[in-house]
């Protein structure tokens, strides 16, 4: 996407809009990188290292002025999104509205994780759940309205979830695996994740990105690969737990749909934690070279 030189951020103090606003600046590809911040959050200190940088602009907006958003994009040709729960509804579908309006040729959305269904499963409450709706909503509005866009499912965060969160928990020797823990999972680690996006927002032509979700994968391991490979690296042994799938949905049952960690466990579980092979859109950034579980680990 050569052709698009200007560029608004939201959620650009997060775990990955951060690196992602490091690249665009550091690139130089952008004629304006425009940071969208709340109202009543613009002195914050993540935001003060951006004062002085040419070409970058910090502007504040209430999401809940459809004015005060439209004018956050006014000459702006690409809008990323990396606002998290409940921003994704808040303050996503507000931009999303505006970006239409404003006449934006591409608009990236907060999906930047595993490859779930675009709309959920409305026949299966442990798939179609609550903590997804923000992701849902996004693709329901922009079909209704013909917004372009196109989107990245990057798997699984390692930062996140090979951690006692998500039941890695290494230095007590322990983890905890729901279901049989063979199914594998595709994983990456955030800095990786911003170089592709980074990337892709860069050299794929926008004729082609419309509408496509890229899939990229830093590697493809299962739970139970992940317990093997640390204990062949460190030459110890695991204590590993194993429990049902029906623990998940009690979990689930007991959120009324809003544990987001159990929703993973779910795809891991039931075989969706991983890209399909031939799905996967690595090829597009031959020098990518993201890095792996066992070097994370």
């Amino acid at each position: 996407m050569a052709e698009l030189t200007t560029v608004a951020v939201a959620g650009a103090s997060g775990q990955l809009g951060k690196p992602l606003v490091s690249l665009f600046i550091k690139s130089g590809h952008y004629s304006i990188v425009r940071i969208l911040v709340r109202q009543g959050t613009i002195d914050k200190p993540e935001f003060q290292e951006y004062r002085d940088r040419s070409g970058v602009e910090i502007v504040e907006v209430d999401y809940e002025n459809p004015e005060s958003v439209l004018a956050s994009l006014k000459d702006i040709q690409l809008v990323v999104s990396c606002v998290a729960k409940p921003g994704q509804i808040t303050n996503q579908l507000p931009l999303a509205k505006a970006a239409h309006t404003a006449g934006v040729k591409l608009f990236i959305p907060s999906d930047f994780g595993q490859n779930f269904p675009t709309y959920g499963d409305p026949n299966d409450r442990y798939v179609n759940t609550p903590v997804l709706y923000g992701k849902y909503a996004f693709f329901k509005l922009a079909n209704e309205i013909n917004l372009p866009q196109a989107s990245f499912a990057v798997g699984n965060w390692m930062e996140s979830l090979i951690t006692p969160r998500g039941g890695f928990d290494f230095a007590a020797r322990k983890v905890t695996i729901y279901g049989t823990g063979e199914p594998p999972v595709s994983w990456a680690v955030t800095n990786d994740i911003a170089r592709y996006v980074d990337h892709i927002l860069r050299t794929v032509p926008l004729k082609e990105a419309l509408g496509k979700k890229f899939r990229m994968q830093g590697d493809r391991q299962s739970p139970n690969d992940i317990v093997r490979l640390w204990e062949q690296k460190y030459g110890e042994k695991l204590e590993v737990t194993y429990k049902p799938i029906s623990e998940i949905h009690k979990l689930l049952d007991e959120s009324e749909g809003n544990n987001f960690l159990a929703s993973l466990w779910n795809e891991w579980a039931n075989g969706r934690g991983a890209f399909p092979p031939d799905e996967v859109d690595n090829h597009y950034f031959p020098d990518w070279n993201p890095k792996k579980v066992v070097d994370y680990i």
